[in-house]
């Protein structure tokens, strides 16, 4: 399957499946607008979005799916338990 390079603000490269980098209809968009559609053309640059960032970017990436699995994930999580169990889950310190 063919691939592409995307640049992060900080220059990380990501190496990404075309099919799965077009999930995210902002790079889809991008690549469309950039006409870079095709393997071997220039990485994209992401100016916003960092190495960090871009590691955990289903909503900035508008991914409808993985944010769905994702909101899914840690409603399971949550499922059941008292606030304060919540609050030892992620390590929320109570105000």
């Amino acid at each position: 399957m063919p691939s592409i390079k995307l640049q992060s603000s900080d220059g990380e490269i990501f190496e990404v499946d075309v099919e799965i980098a077009k999930q995210s209809v902002t790079i889809k968009t991008m690549l469309e607008d950039l006409g870079m559609d095709d393997e071997g053309d220039d990485d994209p640059v992401l100016p916003n979005v960092n190495a960090a960032i871009l590691k955990k970017a289903a909503n900035y990436l508008d991914i409808k799916g993985l944010l769905d699995v994702t909101c899914k994930t840690v409603a399971n999580m949550i499922k059941g338990k008292t606030p304060e169990e919540i609050r030892k889950t992620f390590n929320i310190k109570n105000d």
